[in-house]
């Protein structure tokens, strides 16, 4: 069968997130290295709480890619498209 594979979260809007942060009072230095710092290093760094309160519209899940698994497999199966409109 079809299941919906791994897939990473992602900002929607980096500059909305530094915004965020910055309003919350974290400076520049905890905020970014090089560029924006990852979703886990800022959730690690607020706590999954808070992180959920001041950032968690600002994150997505994508769908994964399809991935094909035994049918022992727990996950639901991704629906057919054909079967859909009967």
């Amino acid at each position: 069968k079809l299941v919906e594979g791994k897939s990473n979260r992602k900002w929607i809007n980096e500059i909305d997130v530094a915004t965020a942060l910055e309003l919350q009072g974290y400076e520049e230095s905890a905020i970014y290295d090089k560029t924006l710092k990852g979703i886990t290093s800022v959730e690690a760094m607020l706590g999954k709480k808070a992180f959920n309160e001041i950032l968690g519209k600002l994150v997505i899940k994508p769908a994964g890619k399809a991935t094909l698994v035994p049918e022992t497999d727990p996950r639901a199966a991704i629906s057919n498209e054909v079967t859909d409109f009967d």
